[in-house]
């Protein structure tokens, strides 16, 4: 669909030759930052989440927002979750334009292990294939403040329900490390202190250090703390609100990007097009 705006991600060992290129060929597809210099560009880019978008770039009649990422920022967030940007959209099934690398599909399988671990400490012990992958793709929204405004209120819905096929490929080698029981009526886990632990020593760094309660510092890193897996919907508790504390973060900082790497004009197509997907 030629009309819909294509979300592409260009992962790139120098942001800032990248860029010079780019420049050099798609002016037109950048603000007036550009005028700056690659070098401003890329610097600008690496700020917060660590991407640099167009939007509305027209490709051959297609309209694509695309981002641009240095790769070790990629695999630092998909082994840390610093910001839960890029390997919050990677616990979707995307479509590869290159075969990854193989230090690249080992970040993404562990990302998306995380990411299963991560909706099963959120979800109580029964519940429908649907809701994991539901809940495997919220993560990276519950906190966006855009969320509330310009997103479509059934866009985590809708992802699921149009992706099933693809999800279950993704996740269902991965969620053979977790203790899950498959039945007609869905799918039920084991809240055991084990099984709380086994999730848990899945969260990457940033969601261990925004939950002190549950993860207690010492020089060989964040330790579990014993105390706590008595209490399923304690553990939920402070795992949700260390994600949101991530995500809303990373959020505000890309908002405030976007004014100034998409320009004025074109953040405001770009927020006046959300806005009327979910409340028009």
């Amino acid at each position: 669909d030629v009309t819909a705006q294509l979300d592409v991600i260009f992962v790139v060992d120098d942001t800032r030759a990248w860029h010079a290129q780019n420049i050099a060929r798609n002016r037109a597809h950048y603000s007036a930052l550009a005028w700056v210099g690659p070098a401003a560009v890329s610097w600008f880019g690496d700020l917060g989440p660590g991407v640099y978008f167009n939007p509305y770039a027209d490709v051959s009649g297609q309209a694509i927002k695309y981002g641009v990422v240095a790769a070790h920022s990629l695999h630092r967030d998909l082994d840390q979750w610093d910001s839960l940007y890029l390997s919050g959209r990677l616990h979707k099934p995307v479509m590869h334009l290159t075969d990854p690398s193989p230090g690249l599909a080992a970040a993404l399988q562990k990302n998306c292990s995380a990411a299963a671990a991560a909706a099963l400490l959120l979800l109580p012990d029964t519940f429908l294939m649907a809701d994991l992958f539901q809940a495997i793709s919220a993560l990276s929204y519950n906190g966006d403040p855009r969320m509330a405004v310009a997103e479509n209120s059934n866009k985590v819905e809708n992802i699921v329900a149009h992706n099933m096929d693809s999800f279950a490929h993704v996740y269902g080698p991965v969620l053979s490390q977790f203790c899950l029981h498959l039945s007609e009526r869905g799918c039920e886990q084991d809240k055991s202190e084990a099984a709380l632990r086994r999730a848990l020593s899945h969260m990457p760094r940033a969601v261990r250090e925004r939950a002190p309660a549950l993860f207690t510092s010492t020089e060989e890193g964040h330790v579990i703390n014993p105390a706590l897996l008595r209490d399923p919907q304690l553990v939920r508790r402070h795992i949700s609100a260390s994600l949101t504390a991530i995500v809303r973060r990373a959020a505000l900082a890309q908002t405030a990007k976007g004014l100034v790497t998409a320009g004025m004009k074109r953040s405001f197509m770009y927020s006046a097009r959300k806005i009327a997907k979910r409340w028009l």
